[in-house]
């Protein structure tokens, strides 16, 4: 499950960098690079995989609170906890049916907002 939403999460950012004719920055390549990565880890069931997975959200989380914190970017903070707490979820203690469907349903809460924020701002620009 964590994979599969890590692969999402990869084409959203993709699409929302192409959808809005931003530069492919090194910072993007690299953050791309890792999430694909992490993503075939999960899906091999590789244990280094769960782990950075887990500390990669957790640093996302953090890194999004202080950005809200700093400049007052408080929705894009939520959306980004939904969004990477919706893929930790899943990978964390021992595997559960429940936790896998709230983490699927956080992510997709994230996704959802995601993609109409992408979308109100296209309309408004264009």
């Amino acid at each position: 499950m964590a994979s599969n939403l890590l692969f999402a999460l990869t084409i959203i950012n993709v699409g929302a960098v192409m959808l809005t004719a931003s530069t492919f920055s090194t910072l993007f390549m690299i953050t791309t690079i890792v999430n694909i990565a992490l993503a075939l880890g999960l899906r091999q069931m590789q244990s280094w995989g769960r782990i950075l997975t887990v500390a990669r959200c957790l640093l996302g989380i953090a890194l999004a609170v202080a950005v809200a914190a700093t400049q007052g970017a408080y929705l894009d903070a939520v959306v980004t906890t939904l969004l990477l707490a919706g893929i930790a979820l899943p990978i964390l203690g021992p595997p559960r049916k429940a936790k896998s469907l709230v983490g699927a349903g956080l992510f997709t809460l994230g996704g959802v907002a995601t993609v109409i924020a992408l979308l109100s701002s296209l309309v408004a620009v264009g």
